[in-house]
């Protein structure tokens, strides 16, 4: 099955990345068979790489957080081994939470890789914080259950505010705990630069 065979090489990378070789990939692979071609035989070869672990962390760019807010957010620490998985959701989910939380939807934060010998990254975060975003509107769809203002009672986000994701996940936790319906799923849709509904 080709697909889980592309499947299966994706997660051998995976499980190379997270334990901290951040190099690794497959070189190449074959596929032969036995005389009697009841049997095949996968080859992977495979470059490793080294095996990597945190050093330093740096930023620039950032003015809405210190040096010191931003490194307790992304919670990664010197000596630690690289895992690509943790390192995506501290950077993606943690730090750029914090920006959303304030309403920086469109922020970015970019990190530069600089390897330090031979098993040592540093790690340079270049932030583009752009500006704060605004709710315009509030819609409920797919709600047959109950009256629509039960639902927007429930809501701690509100047209005219500044956008924050913990407020909107919260909102949709609280809708969820109601008991009304099978799934709450928030969708920000942006209207133009300002404004999301």
């Amino acid at each position: 099955d080709k697909d889980k065979f592309r499947e299966d090489k994706g997660l051998l990378t995976k499980f190379y990345q997270k334990n901290g070789y951040k190099d690794f990939r497959i070189v190449t692979d074959s596929i032969s068979y036995s005389e009697n071609g009841k049997k095949m035989n996968i080859d992977f070869w495979v470059h490793e790489g080294n095996k990597y672990y945190f050093r330093n962390f740096s930023w620039e760019g950032q003015s809405l957080y210190t040096e010191q807010e931003l490194g307790r957010a992304l919670d990664l620490n010197s000596g630690e081994k690289y895992n690509e998985e943790e390192f995506n959701i501290a950077v993606f989910e943690r730090m750029h939470g914090l920006y959303m939380d304030k309403g920086y939807i469109y922020s970015n934060i970019v990190p530069k890789f600089t390897p330090v010998s031979e098993d040592s990254l540093d790690i340079h975060f270049e932030i583009t914080e752009n500006h704060k975003v605004y709710v315009r509107n509030i819609y409920v769809y797919g709600n047959d259950k109950t009256r629509e203002n039960v639902i927007r009672r429930e809501l701690h986000v509100f047209p005219g505010d500044v956008f924050n994701r913990q407020l909107l996940q919260r909102s949709a936790r609280e809708l969820f705990i109601l008991n009304y319906f099978g799934n709450v799923i928030p969708d920000v849709v942006p209207v133009d630069e300002d404004e999301i509904d």
